[in-house]
């Protein structure tokens, strides 16, 4: 199985100003934004990793190769399944009627009569997320916005790589992710 990102989500927040604020910047001190952005990128990347769902809605492409099963596991949250394109060993496409497939539990696609003969792989487009940006809980908003500060304020140290960085315990912070949490 392969996969890529066909469109990424929308920021998590529309502009630093909450995370600079929880950083204690000055909100005229923009020289720090690029590290910022970066920080708020793999933090909801980690929260992500951490509750087994994506946080807002992004478009995927994933390819299966294995076409002999009849349930392909999506990610988490699936909103809509744009196309499923099965492909022959020569690179002919035949694109799957939408009535030859269901979706399952949000994130499993079942096929009804099986892949077409001669395929050897599939493509499914997808979207998925579970929330927009005005709907994200605040809980995971903080979370980010602790991390984040977390991140500035051991950068250089992680950076410079003066010492090693060890895993920080299970925290109240971590805690703010529970109820959203995914387990298989």
């Amino acid at each position: 199985m392969r996969e890529k990102l066909v469109a990424a989500a929308a920021p998590l927040f529309s502009d630093l100003s909450m995370v600079r604020t929880q950083c204690r910047i000055d909100e005229d001190e923009t020289d720090l934004d690029g590290l910022l952005t970066l920080f708020v990128s793999a933090a909801v990347a980690t929260a992500e990793h951490e509750m087994q769902r994506p946080i807002l809605p992004q478009s995927w492409c994933r390819t299966f190769d294995d076409v002999g099963v009849a349930l392909l596991a999506l990610r988490s949250d699936v909103l809509a399944v744009s196309s499923i394109v099965a492909r022959d060993a020569s690179g002919v496409e035949t694109p799957l009627p939408m009535h030859a497939w269901r979706l399952a539990r949000g994130k499993d696609l079942i096929l009804f009569d099986g892949w077409p003969a001669d395929a050897v792989e599939v493509d499914v487009s997808f979207s998925c997320g579970a929330w927009t940006v005005s709907t994200v809980p605040d809980a995971i908003r903080q979370w980010v916005l602790i991390r984040v500060a977390t991140a500035l304020r051991n950068s250089e140290e992680v950076i410079q790589g003066a010492s090693a960085v060890a895993m920080l315990p299970r925290s109240h912070v971590d805690g703010l992710l529970d109820p959203w949490r995914r387990y298989a």
